[in-house]
């Protein structure tokens, strides 16, 4: 089970088998926003009022939409660069494809 839940979450960081730095954003974006909805609970619970409540919940729910779209111009970007076909995994470098 754990050996799953570590491919899963490699899988998460990692596209075409190298890691990705937009992942990695993406996912500690993800990881603000699991820590603001902690925060969100705590506040409600204690009857906390907060003044900067808004900004801080704009940032870190919006965190993981912005990675995800920059995620998607960063890969169409390379894709456009280094001329992989629309809709194609490029190929691994120095690996031999069988024909």
């Amino acid at each position: 089970m754990w050996r799953r839940c570590k491919e899963f979450l490699f899988g998460i960081l990692y596209e075409q088998n190298e890691p990705s730095l937009t992942r990695v954003i993406i996912a500690l974006a993800f990881m603000l926003f699991i820590l603001g909805t902690i925060v969100d609970v705590i506040l409600i619970i204690y009857g906390i009022h907060w003044l900067d409540y808004p900004t801080f919940a704009s940032i870190t729910g919006g965190g993981s939409i912005a990675g995800k779209v920059g995620d998607k111009l960063v890969y169409t970007f390379t894709a456009q660069k280094y001329g992989s076909p629309a809709g194609k995994m490029p190929e691994i470098k120095g690996k031999n494809s069988a024909k």
